[in-house]
């Protein structure tokens, strides 16, 4: 038999202390509830979420991970236990205990932490709301001014420059807090014993303790006693006087429970024998409740005794209480059978609804209410139901759901609808609710279905709401039946005519329609053609001449636009629209408006390595290869000769109708001095030219506008040279000889040297037979 012992108090009554004590005498295990509500606390203040932020403190408590090894504490792994007694977490997790859900998950945690052994655990709701059934409970309380000593000496230099008084103050509000909060408040569990401990020292509490422990011990040794719970105890003496004889000569005590004939009815009283010397009397604020016109004289009811003070000249009592108490045996009997029973919504109140249950009341969240959600302007006040009593205390503590009922009434209708239906049947079903993602149906077998948006009609973009409202009954036929996971999804569209069928069948490809444009996205257009029926504008679809980056920088929504019918598929009902096939092909008669040689205006649009972009008349791509650029170099940086938006002329090189750009050229619009250079001098020709550079390897010369030389430093001189400098200078205009001409690579070599030995043999053959003259260098170099 697993045994649990609680010990309860107000904050400071020294819980933690007395319980570990008490676990090491008895051999106990000790569970120090204290520090997960603290553990829980820290956890929050370091994520920065405010003990009033009940949707993400419910939504981080969904992340965080609390265990416990032995004595210390882990959040996530992370050993917390010796930051929980910090002044910041200590005057904080009042606030966060109470909040519903952390109280939820924590007593979750406490319950499982003692599945297997014995254990002493320690709160202020243990006895009363986690652990009802304890073995042994106890409630160890103290005054305000000497837990406020205690808490004081415990905080040390977390309390520094508080007085006691102060924490005194403090410790009164949170007992106020404690004892007032709707979720759980402090109470005295009614079979625990009670021990002021103001006044007592450590052993002398633990005497008391071991005492009333052992005595629960002999009471569950002693095979004639047959142990009751203290609460089933409780219960039965606040029920038990029915039908028992009444002793006239005994003085009635508030609470007794008797019968009373009814011997008169007023408008505003009934009066009745109760068996004693004294009548007894339903007073106004009562008798006001009542159905009096079905109250009968004669008529024998069940009574609670309110008040028998002597010196009374009648016994108060109460029909209403009576119920109650005679309605807690029948819920004590339905709540032990685990079946459902009738109830009637009394009103909404914060987190759910009061309901009637044999006249007491009972708590049912909104969240067991029905199945799907519901806000208290979603159920009439007098509303009958079945309810499925979750929680009943000795104090009438009552909590019900309704949506247990229902969810077993679905399961069963479920699989009787899922062995006798199939994708394609047709359905009926009342919308109970309507998201951005589907409308949730409930069909008739009480299974819900999904529609989703796509699936409601065949047009695109239609909003579900423009089509549905929550109750409206729908036909629609089943698209997908997923048994294993409870999944239905439903087609309202699918009971009409496809429109594309139609469409197809008038409209073969090539047929130019007229559309409106209904939206755009970054790679084109979806444009309707007709009612129902959609077809995609690809970006690359919408202009013959125009490099469009997206269709909003030449459509608009709900615009009009003509577009050619390029193919329909029927199967993925794709279908394909081009706005440039619906126009003519401008670049089909392009070259007669630019023929090769025209100067044209353009625009700078990008500038690459390659080459440079443009656009021509507002309209048409051109480009302009690096090659294009000069005559002289390829190795040009565009990024220094061309800006984005500056505007050039440039001559038409070519209209290229497949890659649908005009190839222009800048060079082209003067003479080719390659060409120039080849017809008037040629390879062996004799040209002057001026040195503009010089360097270890040779000499770079100019030779008109366009067109540079370079002379190496081998064919400066027939004798070695060993500085370009002691030959020719910058500035200087020399004679060479052309040993080449590469207009590819854009280079020309010269040569002094060969030039010498040409001017030679030229002599020689003038002056066959004559002596021969020698020319020098000094000769070429005579117009320095």
């Amino acid at each position: 038999m697993r045994k649990i012992v609680t010990v309860d108090g107000p904050a400071g009554s020294g819980k933690s202390t007395i319980a570990k004590l008490l676990a090491n005498r008895i051999g106990y295990s000790y569970l120090d509830t204290g520090a997960l509500y603290r553990a829980v606390t820290w956890f929050f203040l370091s994520k920065n979420v405010s003990a009033k932020d009940t949707a993400r403190i419910t939504k981080v408590l969904q992340d965080i991970k609390i265990t416990l090894d032995k004595e210390r504490v882990l959040v996530g792994g992370e050993d917390v236990s010796d930051k929980l007694r910090t002044l910041e977490v200590t005057s904080q997790v009042a606030n966060y205990a109470q909040n519903g859900e952390v109280r939820r998950i924590i007593r979750a945690l406490q319950q499982r932490a003692v599945e297997k052994e014995m254990f002493i655990v320690d709160g202020r709701d243990i006895g009363t709301e986690v652990f009802p059934d304890a073995f042994c409970k106890f409630f160890l309380d103290a005054s305000p001014s000497v837990r406020a000593a205690r808490r004081l000496k415990d905080l040390k230099d977390e309390a520094a420059g508080k007085s006691l008084a102060e924490v005194e103050a403090e410790m009164k509000s949170r007992d106020q807090a404690d004892r007032t909060r709707s979720i759980s408040p402090m109470r005295i569990p009614p079979d625990a014993l009670v021990i002021d401990s103001s006044d007592l020292t450590a052993d002398q509490v633990m005497e008391k303790m071991i005492a009333f422990y052992n005595k629960k011990l002999a009471l569950v040794s002693d095979p004639s006693h047959k142990l009751q719970s203290e609460e089933s105890k409780l219960f039965m003496s606040a029920i038990e006087g029915i039908d028992q004889a009444i002793d006239k000569s005994s003085t009635l005590e508030p609470g007794t429970l008797l019968k009373g004939r009814i011997i008169r009815v007023t408008p505003s009283e009934v009066h009745l024998d109760i068996g004693h010397k004294r009548d007894g009397l339903i007073p106004a604020d009562e008798a006001t409740q009542l159905k009096l016109g079905e109250l009968k004289v004669g008529e024998t009811i069940d009574v609670y005794v309110r008040n028998a003070r002597p010196g009374l000249s009648q016994i108060i009592v109460s029909k209403l209480e009576a119920d109650k108490r005679s309605g807690l045996i029948k819920i004590q009997d339905f709540f032990t059978r685990a079946e459902p029973v009738t109830g009637v919504v009394k009103e909404a109140i914060k987190g759910g609804f009061i309901v009637d249950i044999f006249g007491n009341d009972a708590f049912c969240p909104y969240s067991e209410y029905d199945v799907r959600r519901v806000n208290k302007e979603d159920v009439v006040t007098g509303s009958e139901g079945q309810f499925l009593i979750l929680e009943f205390k000795a104090d009438q503590k009552l909590v019900v759901s309704r949506r247990k009922i229902l969810e077993k009434k679905q399961a069963e209708a479920a699989v009787d609808f899922f062995q006798h239906a199939f994708v394609g049947d047709l359905v009926e079903g009342v919308v109970v609710n309507i998201t951005e993602f589907g409308a949730f149906v409930e069909l008739d077998a009480g299974v819900t279905a999904i529609l989703r948006p796509k699936n409601a009609a065949w047009k695109r973009g239609v909003k579900l709401t423009d089509l549905l409202k929550r109750g409206d009954r729908l036909q629609s036929k089943i698209i997908l039946l997923d048994p294993e996971h409870r999944k239905i999804e439903i087609s309202k569209k699918e009971l009409d005519a496809d429109p594309l069928i139609a469409f197809a069948a008038a409209f073969p490809a090539g047929t130019v329609l007229r559309g409106t444009v209904r939206h755009l996205e970054t790679f084109g257009a979806f444009v309707e053609v007709a009612d129902g029926v959609e077809g995609l504008l690809h970006i690359s679809e919408m202009s013959w001449t125009r490099r469009i980056n997206h269709p909003n920088e030449i459509l608009e929504v709900n615009e009009e636009v003509d577009v050619k019918l390029l193919g329909i598929d029927i199967a993925t009902r794709k279908v394909s629209l081009s706005m440039k096939d619906a126009a003519p092909n401008p670049w089909d008669n392009l070259e007669q408006r630019y023929p090769v040689g025209t100067l044209v205006k353009a625009t700078v649009r990008s500038v690459l390595k390659a080459g440079v972009y443009l656009t021509v008349d507002a309209e048409y791509e051109g480009f302009i290869h690096i090659g294009d650029i000069s005559w002289s170099s390829d190795r040009t940086r565009l990024a220094d000769m061309f800006a984005e938006g500056q505007e050039i002329e440039a001559k038409v090189l070519q209209v290229n109708t497949r890659k649908k750009r005009i190839e222009l050229g800048l060079k082209q619009k003067t003479a080719n001095p390659w060409e120039d250079l080849k017809v008037n001098y040629g390879v062996g020709g004799v040209i002057e030219g001026e040195v503009v550079r010089v360097n270890e390897n040779g000499a770079g010369v100019k030779l008109n506008e366009d067109l540079e030389g370079f002379c190496h430093i081998s064919q400066l001189s027939r004798e070695k040279v060993a500085n370009t400098e002691d030959v020719v200078k910058v500035g200087q205009k020399v004679r060479f000889l052309i040993q080449s001409i590469d207009e590819s690579t854009k280079k020309i070599s010269l040569s002094i040297k060969e030039l010498l030995t040409h001017e030679e043999k030229k002599d020689v053959e003038k002056y066959t037979g004559e002596a021969r003259s020698r020319i020098t260098l000094g000769d070429l170099l005579q117009n320095q």
